[in-house]
């Protein structure tokens, strides 16, 4: 299988919502994962930071006041591994998505033999 192996996909994700009549709803997410032997968290940082750019959100810490800024905080997000690079997305104070390499454990569930990075962003909250 030739490698480095990019994987994009925008898509519905179900999430819990007490308040929802049906206890639920859909929010539509964006996803983009990189597995190659040497794959880091600069493998999909790169694509963020083009995809905010594109929807002008602003990378600054702090956020200037009135625009839209992002910024990487670390992450304890068990599906990453924290260890080695894992953030969540802020958008001014609100967390939209989260970013790293993907936990061994994870990978493992998945019969994955080499590092993965990934990030998953909700695409309605820049929207």
């Amino acid at each position: 299988m030739p490698l480095p192996i990019q994987i994009f996909e925008v898509s519905d994700v179900v999430l819990k919502d007490s308040e929802s009549e049906t206890g639920a709803r859909n929010v539509r997410h964006l996803c983009a994962a990189a597995m190659s032997k040497t794959a880091g968290f600069q493998d999909v940082q790169g694509l963020l930071d083009y995809i905010m750019k594109m929807v002008e959100v602003s990378f600054r810490v702090p956020a200037q006041e009135g625009g839209k800024a992002y910024q990487l905080v670390p992450s304890t997000d068990p599906a990453f591994f924290a260890e080695l690079g894992a953030a969540d997305i802020m958008l001014n104070d609100t967390k939209i998505g989260v970013i790293g390499l993907v936990h061994p454990e994870v990978l493992g569930n998945f019969n994955l033999k080499l590092p993965v990075a990934a990030f998953e962003l909700d695409l309605e909250a820049l929207l």
